[in-house]
Formats: C-alpha cells, structure tokens, sequence
C-alpha cells in the first residue's frame, strides 16, 4: 500500500468547470427580480453544495418557502444546465498528466458535488479509475477528510482544493492544505496555480502530506 493519499476537490482543481457552473447557476435564476444579488452570494461561496445554496437563495434571498419541492425542481433545472454544458469542459492544466504518471501516492475525489455527477464528468474524460475513492454530497469534505485520518492514523494526507471552504474543511479535520488557483484565503496557504507543472505538484504533495502522527511521506 502506498505511503500517502493526495485528495482533490473537482471543480476547479480537476476540472476547469468553475465558469461553467456559475453561468449555470446564474441561467437557473436569471428571470428572477434578485438575480445579480443571487449570482454575486454564488460567486461568492464556492465549494457549497449546490442544495444548501438553492436553499438559501429561495429563502434569504429571495424570501420564499424552501420547501422540498420548490428545491428540488430549482436543483434539477440546475442540473439540466450544466449538462447542456458539460462537453465543452476541459481538464484543469496538468491534471490528466498528473493522475495517469506513475506517483507515489493513490488519489482521492472530496467534493461537493454529488458523487453520480462526479463519476460521469470523471469517466467523460477517461480518469474515474485513476482515483482509488471517489467521494460528494451529502458527504461533507471535512467528514471525507477526517474518515480518512481515522482509517490510517499513520497513513500520509493532503487536500487540494480552491476555495474558502476547501481550507476549512482541511483545518477541521486536521489535514494540510494546498490551495490551487488564485482565490483569496483567510489563513496564509501553500499555493499552486494549476496541475501544469506536475514534478513541482508531485514534490509539493510528497513533502506537505502528513500523517496524524509523525514525518511526511517522501
């Protein structure tokens, strides 16, 4: 068994679909009297599971009964959005190059995304079996985070994601973080801006992994 498990978030660090889901998002809500103040809490929140984000724009936002009903159609207009999108989405620099090479460490999906839709979009580009877990909503990525903590105290670990949120599910479990891309942080980060430079990732993965207990796995 290897030494380490890198885990990834989707969107944004595997997938470059970060654009294509705010339009999708904004598409859902576009014929709505609040829809700039719905697109900026969007933009403004990456990493929610989209559920919780209906849910609070149909009842802080736009000051409606969040019902089950009225949050499940808005949810499946959504999804029916971005699968009128979801060919044109391409792979984050890097990352097919990084996940099919030979590495020291096996890989894990933690988003939130539901895991049915992180499966299609993974076997849509060929890459569903590089990863040795796959993980979504309704999971949260803190729960995913610290399970895997749990199952091997002595097993190396490491989160890359992009978001706000990203960074605090790793500090709720305990786990190092590299943040990817250029959003802002509240807490100083370990930064790449994408997978391109794939040696760079692999040593940056190998020497900030760490284990509940003890060194790092390279």
């Amino acid at each position: 068994m290897r030494g380490c498990w890198a885990v990834f978030d989707l969107d944004g660090v595997i997938l470059d679909s970060v654009g294509m889901k705010q339009a999708a998002f904004r598409a859902v809500f576009e014929d709505y009297p609040e829809a700039d103040e719905i697109d900026a809490y969007n933009r403004a929140n990456p990493g929610v599971p989209r559920r919780l984000k209906i849910a609070h724009v149909v009842a802080e936002i736009c000051r409606q009964a969040a019902t089950p009903s009225v949050i499940g159609d808005l949810e499946d207009r959504y999804r029916a959005e971005i699968a009128d999108r979801s060919e044109a989405v391409v792979l984050m620099a890097g990352a097919r190059e990084l996940l099919v090479r030979d590495r020291p460490f096996e890989c894990v999906v933690n988003s939130s995304v539901p895991r049915a839709d992180i499966v299609e979009a993974l076997e849509r580009h060929g890459l569903a079996e590089t990863f040795v877990e796959i993980h979504g909503y309704p999971k949260t990525k803190a729960g995913v985070l610290t399970r895997l903590r749990q199952t091997d105290p002595n097993r190396a670990l490491i989160f890359l994601g992009d978001s706000q949120a990203d960074q605090d599910a790793a500090g709720q479990a305990h786990v190092p973080f590299i943040a990817v891309g250029d959003e802002i942080f509240r807490d100083p980060v370990d930064r790449i801006s994408d997978l391109a430079d794939t040696e760079a990732v692999v040593r940056m993965i190998m020497t900030r992994a760490r284990p509940a207990h003890g060194r790092n796995c390279s």
